[in-house]
């Protein structure tokens, strides 16, 4: 059975362009996997825009372009962090990012001048890269550093728990409340976020 092409579908740009919109990021490989994710969201926005689905799908597809906006801004506000640290233009410790519930202690022993041994026992936190950092982590130090702005941070947030609202859904409720709106919110978001690192990177 021969394939037709839907109409709706013509003009989603191909990977080569959509790399090209992220030519602030070095890493290619990471280019490409934002790419492959962009084009999927945007043929999955192109169906719900143009063809009438069951109430069911329309709020499928919804939570799955949630799920993946909410990795590409992930994606890049990592990439931005470690080229900063690689940069050497910040540390992870003016970064803030310490390994969470993981303290271990650290003991320095002295001598007084009377002879008396004085001991000083140090809680401390493990340093973790921002590959290491869950995305509350990377948004946190994207703060402390002033890369993220108030508004942006917040919207960051936003888009995270819905994520994680979606990855941890309960049995109490019916799964089924995202809307076209939150998908449009969160478009502008990324399209913040890209343009704030890019901004940010390229000084």
């Amino acid at each position: 059975m021969r394939k037709s092409d839907l109409d709706c579908l013509k003009n989603i740009p191909n990977i080569f362009t959509l790399v090209r919109g992220f030519s602030f990021i070095d890493n290619a490989v990471l280019k490409d996997n934002i790419a492959l994710t962009m084009q999927y969201i945007m043929f999955l926005l192109a169906i719900t825009q143009n063809h009438s689905l069951p109430g069911a799908v329309n709020f499928m597809v919804y939570k799955d372009m949630i799920i993946h906006t909410a990795s590409i801004s992930e994606s890049i506000l990592c990439y931005a962090l470690e080229t900063l640290i690689h940069e050497k233009r910040y540390t992870l410790e003016q970064l803030k990012l310490r390994e969470s519930g993981k303290e271990y202690t650290e003991y320095q022993r002295y001598k007084n001048i009377g002879g008396i041994e004085v001991g000083i026992i140090t809680k401390c936190s493990k340093y973790i890269s921002p590959q290491e950092a869950q995305f509350n982590q990377l948004i946190k130090a994207g703060t402390h550093i002033q890369l993220l702005k108030d508004d942006l941070c917040k919207e960051l947030d936003a888009l995270r728990i819905l994520r994680n609202n979606i990855h941890l859904g309960t049995l109490d409720d019916v799964d089924d409340s995202y809307t076209v709106e939150q998908v449009n919110a969160m478009f502008g978001t990324v399209k913040k976020l890209k343009q704030t690192m890019m901004n940010f990177l390229t000084q």
